[in-house]
Formats: C-alpha cells, structure tokens, sequence
C-alpha cells in the first residue's frame, strides 16, 4: 500500500522530489497537462532516475464527453478526441480508441496499460454499458500484444453512482468476469465539493464496498485515483496504491478541471496533519501554537521542525515544501495501515479515527477554531462508513 502522485500543470520538480525522498513511490501522468512529446521525455526520464517507481497513464477519455471541454494538449493525442455524445461511441470508434491508446503506451516505460474509459453517474445508465465495452476491448487488444505489461481498466464514476448498492453489486459482477490484473479506479465529486475529506457516510461505505470488493474479494490490484484522505480508508479494505497531487483540483476529481471558467483565487496555504487526518490552514496550525498545543498537530515529520521554533505564520512554506509535506503525512500513515494485519486494519484505522476526534476537542476546547472543511466533521462521517461497511459486507 502506497501513495502515488497524480500529476498535472505545474510540475515543476515536484515528482522527482517526491520521488527523491521516497515521499511518493509513483506517478500517474496526466496527457491533458503535457504535449505527447513532453509526456514522452518527462515519462522516459523518471523511469532512468527513478528505475523501481510505479509508472502510468490516465488516458482521460472521460474528458471526452464535457462539451467545449478545457481539454488542454488532449487533442494532440491519437486516442482522444473532444466534444462526443453518447452515439459516437459505436463499436468502431471503441476498437480504433482502444488500438491508439494501448499502441501510444506500449513504447513507453510504463508499469502498466491503463485502459481508455467514460464516466457513467448511475451503474444502470447507457454510459456504464459503454465503460463495459471498452473494458472488454482493452482486454481482447491486450491479450493480442506480445508484453507482459499487466493491464488495468478504467473505472471512473460519478458519486451518485454510489447510491445504489444492488446496482454497484451487479456492476462488479459484471467487471469481475474480466481478467485483467486490476482496475484504475477514479470517483468524480459532485459539482461544487469543497475540497476535504468529507463524504456521505452512505456513499463512502458503497466506495469502500468497490475497493474491497475488487481487491480484496477478486484479488485484483487496484490503484485508486484523486483519493487523497479518503485513501487511507480504501488501504484499509485492500486498495494497492491511492493517488494525491499537489493542486487542490489533482487530490479530488471534479468535472470543473475540465469545463470553461475561472481559476479562482489562490488557496490558502495547508498543513497536512496525519494526527488530524486532515490538511488544516497555515493559520489554524498558528491557533493552535498559540495555545501551546501545535504537538497534538504535527505529524513527525522533517518538515515539521520550523513550526516547533516559530510561529507558524513566520515560517516560508512555498507549495514545493507543502506539497512533499502532504505526501510524507499520507505515505507514512499508510504505511502505518498496510503494517497490520489485514483483518485488523479497519479497527486500526477506526482506532486512528477516535484519537484524531479527541485531539480536535482538546484543540477546540483552547479556543481554537478551525473551518467546515478543516474540522472534524468528517471523522463521524468515516465512523458511518466504516460501521455501514463493516455491517453490510461481512
């Protein structure tokens, strides 16, 4: 179980930081971020440096079907073409799809295939079925090329698709009929979301449901993209490696990222606190040095050390700092998860749960404030899921 960066605008040296200090231990690459060319060294050139990182794609078909979409270098791919109602779908276009596609990945150092798909909001609706063909193609193409590249299929949802467990169920039976070695496993947050780790406990359970049902019960890997927090519960049931970037919009999937609009203002600056299981703001950590309690805050790691000298406000935290900070904090509590035993990970991560909750009434009770998206509403939330999981799947 691992974390892996899911990469997009403004790279800059990140990934070979985060890759450097061990704070990632892979790279899912966006094609919308780079020209074919640029993906092509960028690609070539961390698999030199960095011989053992897990390497892939997300062909971002899905993209596809957002109307007068902000695509970016998109449409310089083969595989991808913009502006598509649910008829250009047909058979045809699938299969040239899916040949382009694999063909583009097979000359690069990848570690996987990862196979090209459309989003679907509910597990019964004719977007669903399309993702069934193209997982079926990918599967007869790849099984025709002389590699032993493994193979993952695309399975990108909407949330709402989470809302229906008997149509998840017969979803997955459909899916686990495949024999590919896994599935790269993408949730779309509903419009507006605000970025955290909040989720309907309803939903999130029926997600949970997904990851563990896939790698657990089939034994399939599973790589789950944008999952950022929410990773760490999906390590908990199974799930092989789980995605974050450095942006807001790369830790959670909007369809935002791809439509026309603004770009908003800059965020505040975050602390990644694996105490908390949360990213809280800059100043929220300075609340809580002022009351003498930024300790219940940290997460032990280098990083940390400017905040025990100074008050936090003081300290120069740039987003190439932030960013390997965000991923160290979320590296080593999953790796605190995958060191227990399988059945015992969940009351592991339940444990974790209850102790970030006490550490938040500590903190509040000294005055400190923090807001909706930084607070810890969300830990009842994953106690729901949790519990809604546990009771419905065992």
């Amino acid at each position: 179980m691992s974390v892996l960066a899911q990469h997009g605008f403004r790279k800059g040296h990140k990934l070979q930081a985060g890759l450097a200090e061990e704070a990632i231990v892979g790279v899912v690459f966006s094609p919308r971020d780079e020209t074919p060319a640029d993906l092509i060294e960028l690609i070539s050139h961390i698999r030199h440096d960095f011989a053992d990182s897990v390497l892939l794609i997300d062909p971002q078909l899905y993209a596809s079907t957002v109307q007068e979409a902000r695509d970016r270098h998109l449409p310089e791919y083969p595989f991808y073409s913009g502006d598509l109602r649910r008829a250009a779908f047909t058979t045809r276009f699938i299969e040239k799809t899916v040949r382009t596609c694999l063909d583009f990945q097979e000359r690069l150092p990848l570690s996987y295939f990862v196979s090209p798909s459309v989003a679907f909001a509910t597990p019964e609706d004719g977007w669903s079925q399309i993702a069934l063909q193209f997982a079926e193609e990918s599967m007869e193409q790849h099984a025709r090329l002389k590699t032993k590249r493994p193979l993952l299929v695309s399975l990108v949802m909407d949330e709402s698709a989470l809302v229906n467990r008997n149509g998840l169920d017969d979803l997955l039976d459909s899916l686990t009929t495949l024999e590919p070695t896994g599935f790269y496993l993408c949730l779309v947050r509903n419009a507006g979301t605000q970025y955290g780790p909040a989720m309907s406990p309803d939903r999130l359970a029926n997600f949970l449901y997904v990851g563990y049902s896939l790698a657990t019960a089939n034994e399939y890997e599973v790589i789950a993209g944008y999952a950022d927090w929410v990773g760490l519960l999906l390590h908990s049931v199974g799930v092989n490696h789980c995605t974050t970037g450095w942006g807001l919009g790369l830790r959670q999937l909007q369809w935002s990222r791809f439509e026309q609009g603004g770009f908003g203002r800059q965020p505040k600056e975050r602390y990644s606190s694996v105490p908390l299981l949360n990213s809280v703001f800059v100043e929220e950590l300075e609340a809580c040095w002022r009351v003498k309690r930024v300790e219940l805050v940290l997460s032990g790691l280098a990083q940390d050390k400017p905040f025990k000298l100074s008050n936090p406000l003081n300290v120069s935290w740039p987003q190439e700092i932030s960013t390997i900070q965000h991923w160290e904090a979320l590296s080593a509590a999953s790796r605190a998860i995958s060191a227990r035993d399988p059945d015992k990970r969940i009351d592991y991560v339940r444990g974790r749960i209850h102790e970030a909750r006490t550490r938040y009434s500590e903190l509040m009770s000294q005055g400190v404030q923090f807001s909706q998206s930084t607070g810890p509403g969300h830990l009842q939330q994953w106690l729901g899921a949790i519990e809604a999981f546990v009771q419905a799947t065992f």
